[in-house]
């Protein structure tokens, strides 16, 4: 046992050193994929994660992933077979077998993390670093695929994504929508408005706090005042990036114009936005809720479903939505929808910004 321990010792050390130059630069924490066989799962509760350049699970996910079971009702303890994992939060201490290892468990947002690598390959899984795809994939001996096959045939798995965003919040019923996205693990892009932020500044931190972005919809959202001069524009949007910076401390150029960029943004708006540095989305699918969300909310998923259909062979769908309560009493069926056509529900990155505006505009 003694000799196994210094083994994972080694094993952990080893991680460290061999994870790619790039993941160790990064920021302390890296979100990561987890599949576990031939699958990968999308629908942990938890962002799984590179820490300290180690990657880290949430514990209840670890055992939802691992089919092991909880002995306790505090979920201190997981038991695979003969086999017994245990964390002390208090100690901070990680406890395989009869060996305890101080300062391997992180607690996050009341949530506990643990190395994936040293428990998974002390209950006897194989872990392997897909670094290309950030994916750390476990394997008991029973999966098909050997690594190289698992990224062919999980590339476009992983790489299709749909991104919901909803214009023209916050309103009295934000929460409403950021608790189910909360209870689905869904991630969504905001476009909000400059006086709604005002108005309700504790959902706009709440938005940044679950990790979704917040895109700017300007301050008047009236075309008429917003369109008569492309100075407007940018006044109006920097402004609203303003006030969500002094909210959030983030310090975001993604723009959606009121109304959509055509027929409004021609040439001088859209070169007024580029020379501000702002990148500005239209969207794909338009789901009309504004219209159909409180009397045919059926006709919102309809237009859901055969946009998803008719962009089937695109790697990202924009959808647009708006933060009003028909909307939100259909989210639950709407992320279930796009889960189950193969996307991933995703937020804005803007390291990752791709352009998706009406003039095809690749500045933007």
């Amino acid at each position: 046992m003694e000799k196994y321990m210094k083994y994972l010792l080694f094993i952990g050390i080893a991680l460290v050193l061999l994870l790619p130059e790039s993941v160790q630069a990064a920021q302390a924490e890296t979100k990561v994929k987890i599949a576990f066989n031939d699958r990968v799962y999308s629908d942990l509760k938890h962002d799984s994660m590179i820490i300290g350049g180690r990657a880290h699970i949430a514990w209840d996910d670890f055992v939802q992933l691992s089919c092991a079971t909880n002995s306790f009702p505090n979920k201190t303890t997981i038991k695979k077979g003969n086999m017994l994992v245990k964390i002390d939060l208090h100690n901070n201490t990680l406890q395989l077998g009869s060996e305890s290892f101080q300062g391997m468990v992180i607690k996050k947002d009341q949530i506990a993390y643990i190395p994936i690598r040293i428990v998974s390959e002390y209950l006897g899984y194989r872990v392997y670093y897909l670094s290309d795809k950030r994916i750390v994939r476990l394997v008991d001996g029973s999966h098909k695929y050997s690594n190289t096959q698992f990224i062919k045939t999980m590339d476009h798995a992983v790489r299709k994504k749909v991104y919901l965003t909803f214009d023209d919040g916050p309103r009295s019923h934000t929460a409403k929508l950021l608790k189910i996205l909360a209870e689905k693990n869904a991630k969504a892009t905001f476009f909000l408005v400059e006086p709604n932020m005002k108005q309700y500044p504790q959902y706009v931190k709440q938005i940044v706090r679950d990790g979704h972005y917040v895109g700017l919809h300007s301050v008047s959202h009236d075309k008429n005042k917003l369109y008569s001069n492309p100075a407007n524009v940018v006044a109006e949007m920097e402004q609203t990036r303003k006030t969500l910076y002094s909210l959030t401390k983030l310090n975001s150029h993604l723009v959606r114009v009121p109304y959509g960029s055509k027929p409004f943004m021609t040439g001088s708006f859209r070169n007024g936005l580029v020379t501000s540095d702002f990148k500005m989305w239209d969207w794909d699918i338009d789901t009309m809720d504004w219209k159909y969300h409180k009397n045919n909310p059926g006709e919102v998923i309809n237009k859901i479903r055969s946009g998803l259909q008719k962009y089937k062979n695109q790697d990202r769908v924009v959808i647009l939505l708006h933060d009003v309560e028909g909307t939100i009493k259909n989210l639950p069926m709407i992320i279930d929808l796009v889960r189950k056509a193969g996307y991933s529900l995703e937020t804005y990155d803007p390291k990752e910004h791709f352009s998706v505006n009406f003039w095809k505009d690749k500045r933007l």
